[in-house]
């Protein structure tokens, strides 16, 4: 959940599942609170995503796997957030 006003982000959110034990916050999203959200601050937030965390593995995805999914799954859901912000 992203929310904007005048143009700046106010507010960040993003949880995220399927990576670890259990569900959580990405503490990274933060980060674009008071920008514009310009790409170069998404892609960091979104490699947050996995950022300190062990992720697991197994027989339908390696560990490898589920991290790059993960980081790509959390830019994908920043920008889209992003452009439906108000």
């Amino acid at each position: 959940m992203i929310a904007k006003a005048s143009g700046k982000v106010t507010h960040a959110a993003l949880a995220i599942t399927g990576v670890s034990d259990v569900a959580y916050l990405v503490t990274s999203a933060g980060a674009l609170v008071g920008t514009g959200g310009d790409k170069d601050t998404i892609a960091k937030a979104a490699e947050g995503a996995v950022a300190g965390r062990r992720v697991s593995g197994d027989i339908h995805a390696p560990a490898e796997y589920r991290s790059h999914l993960a980081v790509v799954a959390a830019r994908r859901a920043l920008e889209t957030a992003l452009s439906r912000a108000r």
